[in-house]
């Protein structure tokens, strides 16, 4: 895998050093050159496995300029260009989080997002020791012409000291 991270030096007052832009190139399995032997442990009869299958995701990230208590990001992905089942719908993924601070021991996020098609939300808090989290995600399990949303629901609580 390779992968290249760009952050522009963006100065002045104009849109893009407020923005503060990132972006990303990442290939995944750069050489695909699959697996080489095949020991029939399950299977005597077994073919050998297909290769990795190259794949290409770009991203970029977007830190926006911070207002009252709050300090906002945007994020868009485009994933695993170049498999055999990519589509749009299956490859770009958009989030945005909006983190919030009142002082140091009580502060959280808000998110909320676009997965596979499916959207996405979350909020998290931090009270002195105590934290909860909450967040659903759904993702496509199916095929193009059958989707099939596999959507999750969780709730985590902890105390951190």
């Amino acid at each position: 895998d390779v992968g290249f991270l760009f952050t522009p030096d963006v100065s002045g007052e104009s849109w893009w050093s407020l923005a503060k832009p990132s972006f990303a190139f990442v290939v995944r399995n750069l050489f695909d050159y699959g697996f080489n032997t095949n020991f029939h442990i399950l299977d005597e009869n077994s073919k050998e496995p297909p290769k990795l299958q190259r794949r290409i995701d770009l991203g970029s990230k977007w830190d926006l300029p911070d207002f009252w208590v709050f300090d906002p990001h945007l994020a868009v992905d485009i994933r695993d260009i170049l498999h055999d089942n990519w589509s749009v719908k299956k490859g770009v993924h958009l989030g945005a989080e909006l983190y919030w601070k009142m002082y140091d021991w009580w502060k959280g996020t808000w998110t909320i997002g676009l997965n596979q098609g499916y959207p996405t939300a979350g909020f998290g808090a931090r009270f002195a020791w105590f934290q909860i989290d909450l967040v659903t995600y759904a993702d496509e399990v199916g095929t193009e012409s059958s989707p099939e949303e596999n959507r999750r629901y969780m709730v985590e609580l902890s105390m951190d000291f």
